[in-house]
């Protein structure tokens, strides 16, 4: 295997356990930037994530455990961005009282369409369909 195809696989791995064992988003931060992970992205319409370094796309992943989740019960989009929902379901998953398919179920439904995580400054901007956005310093 050369080292790119080491680093996506290294990255679905972690995706991967974290479908079955969820732990704190800045854990998963921090495990991405050892990898030398800058910034991903979440498109909530394909649940499809990218992966960057500084200046090249590294990996793009399907989240099955999301598409599955759509399966079992339906997701309807938010016309608008509900920031008051969006904050309320950002707490409930950082407390653990929320599962991750249902944070991004319940993000879905306040509108949000798209996420980009930027690792290093510990920004996450939700945007949705409506034109307007959140940012997250987390």
């Amino acid at each position: 295997m050369n080292g790119m195809t080491d680093l996506q696989d290294k990255i679905t791995n972690m995706v991967e356990q974290s479908y079955h064992d969820p732990k704190a988003f800045e854990t998963f931060a921090n495990d991405l930037l050892n990898l030398g992970i800058t910034r991903l992205n979440l498109d909530t319409f394909n649940d499809e994530m990218s992966f960057y370094t500084s200046n090249l796309f590294v990996h793009k992943l399907i989240r099955m455990d999301l598409k599955e989740a759509k399966k079992n019960k339906p997701w309807t989009l938010g016309k608008m961005l509900e920031v008051d929902k969006l904050e309320n379901a950002i707490k409930e998953l950082d407390c653990g009282k929320m599962s991750v398919p249902e944070f991004h179920r319940e993000m879905f439904s306040a509108g949000v369409i798209f996420c980009v995580v930027y690792l290093t400054f510990r920004k996450i901007y939700y945007m949705s369909q409506d034109g307007l956005f959140y940012l997250e310093n987390y």
